[in-house]
């Protein structure tokens, strides 16, 4: 019980400590130049601070420290200060895919080969073949977060469960006291980021933050003495607490050799551009992954607890269809987004109209409804509408209501859905819209509309 009371108490320490520093980072950084620009390939439409210099600084400084008082690996420390360069350089100036991919070989093979916890828990149980699958999967796991960290949170919270992961894999083992004093600041330290990144949208992580954290922690990761039969089934267990990234990353490879293109051309097919094109709300982004990366890090926990006694396929397998599924249901969802808008403008294109309501509400009293009624609003107009039709908010009180067909007059309809509105005990105003777009030729005025 002590020990977990330390480890909370380290968390709280690095949320604590970095706060200074990532003001100090936000405040430096356009003299700088530690700036994110508008990209063509980009999410921000505007320049944002880079703050993960002002982290990984604290996270660097926390390494020294720790080397002072415990055996702390110096190819650990010295591999980990070469990555935040790369990363530093490669955010002032982008560097070309293939000297990074070196670079980064380069690091984790001295590491990995000469590190003397990695070599005990990875090297010594698996020989060469398993120090190779090591070196693969720090390599991969560094560059799949880079690839997900193109939308506010999404790499933070990736991070911050892989940390949470790590603790609870090694189950609190005192021989890891260091890296788990490490792995609990670097969660503290993840928890104010995600504030200012996704609340206040202050800063970015940087490639000098996700190349870092993730090689920090994958790293941690591989020092976990676990006994697995095969080098496959060990990395499936920690590749669990990285679900996301892993699913991302081969559902883009695969989409792009599908397309016949090189899977190392890039383009807009990553987790964040497909999460973008849906509209979804961030933080209900935020929060499905954060669950989906936090219950594969309870599977791959309950499987390590046992896995000595088990075959090596069950982790394999198990790590595989949560990767399969998680790509599958974004494909899914993405698929679908586009097929319903695809079958709006089929409609348009016949010649047909596409009919439209919108609404506007308040309390009885005249106040403003809640997000909440407003939610419940959306929910209960969808259940009353074709599966096809779409009915969606537009915030703070006003509901927009598109149909393909017309089943009924569009006063049957109006009537039908006033009667949820007085059920809900709110005001519906005099419909603000209410009409049908048609396709119209380019000789006639493209603004011209047909009203009901």
């Amino acid at each position: 019980m002590s020990l977990k009371l330390e480890i909370l108490s380290y968390m709280v320490v690095g949320a604590v400590v970095v706060v200074p520093m990532i003001l100090l980072n936000i405040r430096l950084a356009p003299k700088l130049g530690l700036i994110d620009w508008p990209k063509a390939r980009g999410v921000a439409e505007e320049q944002i601070p880079l703050i993960g210099h002002g982290m990984v600084l604290t996270c660097l400084a926390a390494m020294l420290l720790l080397n002072h008082f415990y055996q702390f690996s110096p190819w650990f420390i010295t591999t980990s200060v070469f990555i935040a360069v790369m990363g530093h350089l490669d955010d002032r100036k982008p560097l070309a895919a293939m000297d990074k991919m070196g670079f980064q070989f380069f690091c984790t093979t001295a590491v990995v080969f000469l590190d003397p916890q990695i070599r005990s828990s990875i090297g010594s149980h698996y020989g060469v073949w398993g120090s190779v699958c090591a070196v693969i999967f720090l390599v991969g796991m560094m560059n799949a977060v880079n690839f997900i960290d193109g939308i506010d949170g999404l790499a933070g919270v990736v991070l911050l469960i892989g940390g949470l992961g790590f603790i609870g894999l090694c189950n609190f083992s005192n021989e890891l006291y260091p890296q788990i004093v490490l792995a609990s600041l670097i969660v503290g330290i993840l928890v104010p980021f995600l504030f200012f990144n996704v609340k206040l949208r202050k800063g970015f992580l940087g490639n000098v933050g996700s190349y870092f954290f993730s090689y920090t922690l994958v790293l941690m990761h591989l020092s976990i003495p676990l006994p697995s039969p095969d080098p496959i089934s060990r990395l499936s267990l920690s590749g669990l607490c990285f679900l996301i990234p892993i699913a991302d990353t081969l559902m883009v490879i695969c989409s792009r050799l599908v397309t016949l293109r090189s899977p190392f051309q890039a383009d807009k097919g990553h987790l964040h551009h497909r999460l973008i094109q849906t509209s979804i709300p961030l933080t209900w982004i935020l929060f499905n992954f954060a669950v989906i990366e936090f219950f594969a890090f309870v599977v791959a926990a309950l499987i390590a607890r046992k896995v000595g006694y088990i075959s090596g396929i069950l982790p394999i397998f198990v790590a595989l269809s949560h990767i399969l599924i998680t790509s599958i249901l974004i494909l899914l969802i993405e698929k679908g987004s586009r097929r319903r808008l695809q079958a709006y403008f089929q409609r348009l294109d016949t010649g047909a109209p596409i009919y439209f309501l919108k609404y506007q509400f308040t309390n009885p009293d005249g106040s403003p409804i809640s997000p909440l009624t407003l939610r419940r609003l959306e929910a209960r107009v969808s259940a009353e509408i074709r599966v096809t039709d779409l009915c969606f908010r537009e915030n703070p009180n006003t509901l927009f209501v598109t149909l393909k067909t017309m089943p009924e007059p569009l006063r049957g309809i109006s009537s039908r859905l006033d009667t949820i509105f007085q059920a809900e005990k709110v005001v519906s105003s005099l419909v603000v819209d209410q009409g049908e777009f048609v396709k119209v030729s380019r000789a006639k005025n493209p603004f011209d509309r047909k009203s009901a």
